[in-house]
């Protein structure tokens, strides 16, 4: 049963130009040229990087950056749809040679799997996939209840990273490219992992834009809440904290907020699908994965031990899978 909360709260009222609204705690606000507006909007704009130094950014990489062995580069290749338009644009658009790898976390379904495979085989690119379900149990459970906490963020140090520079050794490889459309800050390559590259953050495709793009594969929306079109446990976290909160989590707001200044979302629209609930069989998919989160915990937290959580994985040529 989802939980809807009233977005803003009665008598709040909403920036002009974002999702946040005078109900945020300690965030100012301004009238200015007309507009109602918050603080992070007008710091926003006024260290915005312009589109082209993000370009150049992104030209300066493949000059410098490009190179792992048999490929010119790696990209992490969730199957989402920002990472589906990063690998199009890297085949059709530039004639790189890349290494698509999935790193499976227990929270992709089937929709996401037969997207991967799809995708992979029609651009006719090599695709690796990299079974770290039971690594990822020790973490996952908490990260998603800990949903405005970093929650993806301890899932990206406890176990997608090291993935990531695990294949980056193997590969000889020194980057690995994300579908990600937010700059670091004025970047696109993180100070705190140089390198880790957000590719698509030099493209910036606004949401519509990328489905109009990847149309002609053969990748369908799988129906994910949340923070991404891949993984069911943003959606199911955010969902737990309005439950047991009676608001919004921040960190989505902040996150939907971002995106909508880059003109990557449609505000009204995003304002829209606040409470847009999971659906139940990802519930039931993540309750037989992890155990169901609905039900508050009786003790300490359980680690699971799981079997791989997606369908055998076809050898088809230029596929490889990893245990």
């Amino acid at each position: 049963m989802s939980i809807t909360v009233q977005y803003p709260s009665a008598g709040a009222r909403m920036c002009d130009i974002c999702l946040n609204a005078t109900d945020h705690p300690a965030l100012r606000f301004h009238e200015q040229d007309g507009r109602f507006v918050c603080q992070e909007c007008l710091d926003h704009f006024a260290t915005r990087p312009s589109a082209e130094a993000l370009t150049r950014q992104w030209e300066e990489v493949m000059e410098t950056r490009r190179g792992a062995r048999g490929y010119d580069f790696l990209l992490a290749f969730s199957g989402g749809a920002d990472s589906t338009a990063a690998l199009k644009l890297l085949v059709e658009k530039y004639r790189m040679k890349v290494l698509a790898f999935t790193v499976d976390n227990g929270m992709k379904h089937d929709a996401v799997w037969q997207n991967c495979m799809g995708v992979t085989r029609h651009l006719g690119v090599d695709w690796l996939y990299v079974n770290d379900v039971k690594r990822a149990s020790a973490v996952i459970v908490e990260a998603v209840r800990a949903a405005d906490k970093g929650g993806c963020s301890r899932c990206d140090k406890g176990w997608r990273f090291p993935n990531y520079q695990r294949l980056m050794r193997e590969y000889e490889a020194s980057c690995v490219l994300t579908g990600i459309e937010i700059p670091y800050g004025g970047s696109i390559v993180s100070r705190n992992n140089p390198w880790l590259i957000r590719m698509m953050a030099a493209h910036q495709m606004p949401k519509k834009d990328i489905f109009a793009y990847i149309s002609d594969l053969p990748w369908t929306d799988p129906g994910v809440q949340g923070f991404d079109t891949d993984c069911v446990g943003g959606g199911i976290g955010l969902e737990l904290y309005r439950k047991r909160n009676g608001r919004h989590a921040p960190v989505i707001l902040s996150f939907l907020c971002q995106q909508v200044r880059y003109g990557l979302l449609d505000r009204e629209e995003e304002l829209a699908k606040l409470n847009v609930p999971v659906p139940e069989e990802h519930w039931a998919f993540f309750a037989d994965q992890f155990g169901d989160l609905r039900q508050e915990p009786a003790g300490p937290p359980k680690l699971y031990s799981l079997s791989l959580g997606a369908p055998a994985v076809p050898q088809f040529a230029g596929c490889g899978a990893e245990d």
